[in-house]
């Protein structure tokens, strides 16, 4: 089981002192799921996220996201992530991610660092942006088989995939979902592994389905999701429904030149698959990538066009800008290009109507 680093009622009064007082009378964001749609407030809408991963480390959270709330229409930050340096491999473990690992092995919550997700996510409430919140295994020291090495630097593996401690894992996720449990938080949905089945996590179906009854049974109303790189729409529609969750989130693959035009074909195939198993939920494109792939930003609006007129629910605009934020905010880290696309990317998907026979909005 879980243990937390402070006693339950510390942790909540150390939670609540941290944000203040608060009503029901004061949430008015609830995310939820129609059909294929996501809703906001009842009413179905298009989605656009933009990557702000390390969010809770910027100084300038309330900067940034009062910028992206006339842009945009969430954020995707990560409960886990990574710190950078030099090297061959650049990667960290952090000391602040919100989960962790205790001298025993169990997973712990970090009262500071919940506080501190708590406070981001009512400054997203405040400013109408809903949340991806995101976690990932790997990142979290002691979680997996990854080690640091010497300059601190972690490799990803080479030969067999990592291996993670998935019970405590989801022990700990479901600790974070009951803090989270309050309407206040109700525009945030979860994506419990970042890309599962990659290498640096090595997680079997057997493993989520573990995870998401552990943090569903904590949390029951909260929208659940596993991102993929599994371009087969047949297997990826078919762990949707196993695993019973809300919504298809995908990351586009293969990768390389040209990959935006193959999102409109992605999103359809997807739609295929789940409707053969008479699964509606919403489709989610949660992370293209921009780097080295010759069109530049001119791929995103190809991609999020496609997203949109094949039946997608969401889309995120992902940038690597929003990776390393301890001494900035992500507008002063965003290149001007990516701030003339976001000025642009309502207008771009308005555009784009998707067919009437998916039901989407």
């Amino acid at each position: 089981m879980m243990t937390v680093l402070l006693p339950r009622l510390a942790l909540a009064a150390l939670a609540i002192a941290s944000i203040g007082f608060w009503s029901p009378a004061d949430e008015t964001m609830r995310l939820g799921v129609s059909g294929p749609n996501f809703t906001v407030d009842g009413k179905p809408r298009f989605l656009i996220l933009v990557s702000d991963f390390d969010a809770l480390d910027t100084p300038q959270v309330d900067r940034d996201f009062a910028y992206l709330a006339s842009r945009v229409d969430g954020v995707r930050i990560f409960a886990t992530w990574w710190d950078f340096g030099p090297g061959r491999c650049p990667l960290r473990f952090s000391p602040g991610t919100v989960i962790g690992v205790d001298a025993s092995g169990k997973g712990v919550v970090h009262p500071d660092r919940l506080a501190r997700l708590q406070s981001v996510l009512d400054s997203a409430r405040a400013h109408r942006l809903v949340v991806d919140l995101s976690f990932a295994a790997d990142t979290v020291e002691g979680m997996s088989s990854l080690k640091a090495g010497p300059d601190g630097g972690v490799c990803k593996p080479s030969g067999s995939a990592a291996r993670v401690n998935w019970p405590e894992y989801g022990s700990a996720i479901a600790s974070v979902a009951r803090a989270l449990k309050s309407p206040r938080y109700s525009h945030a949905f979860f994506d419990l592994q970042n890309e599962w089945g990659h290498p640096v996590n090595g997680a079997k179906e057997a493993d989520l389905l573990g995870v998401v009854r552990t943090v569903r049974a904590a949390d029951p109303q909260r929208i659940l999701t596993i991102s993929s790189f599994e371009p087969d729409a047949v297997k990826h529609a078919g762990y949707v429904e196993r695993l019973g969750l809300s919504a298809l989130n995908f990351h586009d693959f293969p990768r390389g030149r040209g990959w935006g035009s193959r999102t409109a074909t992605q999103v359809t195939s997807f739609h295929q698959a789940l409707g053969t198993r008479g699964v509606t939920v919403p489709i989610y494109d949660g992370e293209p990538d921009p780097s080295g792939y010759g069109k530049g930003l001119e791929e995103f609006e190809t991609s999020l066009t496609g997203a949109r007129r094949s039946g997608a629910a969401a889309w995120t605009f992902h940038t690597r800008a929003g990776h390393q934020l301890e001494k900035r905010g992500l507008v002063d880290a965003l290149d001007p290009d990516a701030r003339r696309f976001l000025d642009e990317a309502r207008r771009v998907a308005s555009r784009a109507t998707p067919p009437a026979h998916l039901g989407v909005n």
